[in-house]
């Protein structure tokens, strides 16, 4: 069997995988993309996050970016299902100035830029090669990588870096994905054409639309005037709908007053999809001589849109964790645990605020938030992917919570909710 060698191997050719590759090509190692798919793909997840933007400067690709012209976003609203009680979040209103805007990017296009970098810098990206086995070896890793209607050819890497997504190469085979019982959610989503927008600033913000009982609308304004829309259920509605999944779209759509409004006369361009949107990490995101980065790490409900940033912020804290290794001639996990103290900080970060949007008591903060305190701010800040905050910003996000807790504790006691002019259960009490 044929057989080549590389520094490092990257599984996934996703924002991860080719960020990871890029920051590897910049400290001069020779790195090997293998990605089972052609790009450009199909995929989810098109709303990024003000903390992306410093991550396009160090990759070398913002000025591309610009170039594309995606739709800007200066912020996230939360409305309510009969569209009369709506509340902005504007990232320039946040208590750390990250950038006052983020962009919706068509994730086919985004993803092949990223791609198509770290073939510029150097990295061997190669698409259409499967890998089918990895052995690990006192120096590195042997792996089996199956090519589209070629023959199946070996690669030795010095290290592994799992960035699989979704497929969980690693975690999988080595029994380290743990699932979130609590957040086991189907994502039916699809693209329209001539969907009703904001104006102005408001244009490319996303619209989060909760229904049913934490069930919710995403509303993505995308290039060329078309929409990313889709509804996150759970597991039990997908279950009851799997013969007919367009009709209770678009029923849903129908019964949700704000949407249904501004898709009159909307066009679908895309076939209704779902993805398993289950919440899930690894017990580990290193071992000795492998790194697991991006949603093979960890999958977070993306009601926060922070699945690129997080996936991007991994390969580069990844990549300096894999330097120093290299550094040091030490690929042990020992070495490679900066990354995942790291990386677990965000990942547990990120799982506590979506643990409480799911909290009725929680939702009635986000939709009527106060500025007591600047906990209005301190939401911004967090919705905005600022993760790593110093302690004289710090204590109002832990403010927040301990206040939604609190209310969760009153709700159970008394009744707080109101109905609008459409029977939508709006909540007005301020925090």
């Amino acid at each position: 069997m044929k057989r080549d060698s590389c520094d490092v191997a990257v599984i996934g050719g996703g924002p991860a995988g080719s960020s990871t590759a890029t920051y590897l090509r910049q400290s001069g190692y020779k790195t090997t993309v293998l990605e089972k798919q052609r790009f450009p793909r199909f995929h989810i997840g098109e709303s990024l996050l003000p903390q992306n933007l410093a991550l396009f400067d160090e990759l070398g690709i913002h000025d591309e970016i610009r170039k594309r012209g995606y739709p800007k976003k200066f912020g996230a609203e939360f409305v309510s299902k009969c569209g009369d009680h709506v509340r902005k979040f504007y990232f320039r209103e946040s208590l750390v100035p990250s950038g006052p805007m983020a962009y919706q990017v068509l994730r086919s296009d985004f993803d092949h830029l990223l791609m198509n970098r770290a073939r510029e810098v150097g990295a061997d990206v190669r698409e259409k090669s499967t890998v089918t086995e990895v052995i690990p070896r006192d120096d590195g890793y042997d792996i089996t990588v199956q090519p589209d209607g070629g023959e199946a050819y070996g690669l030795h890497a010095s290290l592994l870096v799992d960035a699989s997504g979704q497929e969980t190469f690693l975690s999988s085979r080595l029994k380290l994905k743990k699932v979130d019982a609590e957040h086991r959610r189907f994502a039916v989503f699809s693209h329209f054409r001539g969907v009703e927008r904001g104006t102005g600033d408001d244009a490319g913000n996303i619209r989060i639309i909760p229904f049913g009982d934490g069930h919710w609308f995403w509303f993505i304004p995308l290039a060329g005037g078309v929409t990313s829309i889709g509804a996150v259920v759970t597991k039990e509605v997908i279950r009851q709908h799997r013969d007919d999944v367009q009709g209770y779209f678009d029923r849903t759509i129908d019964e949700t007053q704000v949407l249904k409004r501004m898709m009159t006369g909307a066009e679908q361009v895309e076939p209704v999809r779902t993805i398993a949107d289950f919440s899930y990490e690894s017990t580990r995101f290193v071992g000795d001589r492998f790194v697991i980065v991006g949603d093979a790490a960890a999958f977070i409900d993306p009601v926060f849109s922070s699945g690129v940033l997080m996936a991007m912020s991994s390969a580069r804290d990844a990549a300096k964790a894999i330097h120093s290794a290299f550094q040091k001639d030490d690929f042990s996990a020992r070495t490679l645990c900066a990354y995942e103290r790291e990386h677990r900080r965000r990942v547990r970060t990120i799982f506590r605020l979506i643990r409480a949007y799911y909290r009725p008591a929680f939702l009635e903060m986000f939709m009527n938030p106060s500025d007591v305190f600047e906990l209005k701010a301190a939401v911004t800040t967090m919705l905005a992917g600022n993760a790593d905050l110093k302690l004289r910003l710090r204590w109002r996000v832990e403010l927040f919570f301990i206040i939604g807790w609190l209310r969760g504790y009153m709700r159970s006691n008394r009744t707080m909710s109101t109905a609008c002019s459409h029977g939508c259960s709006i909540h007005p009490a301020g925090v």
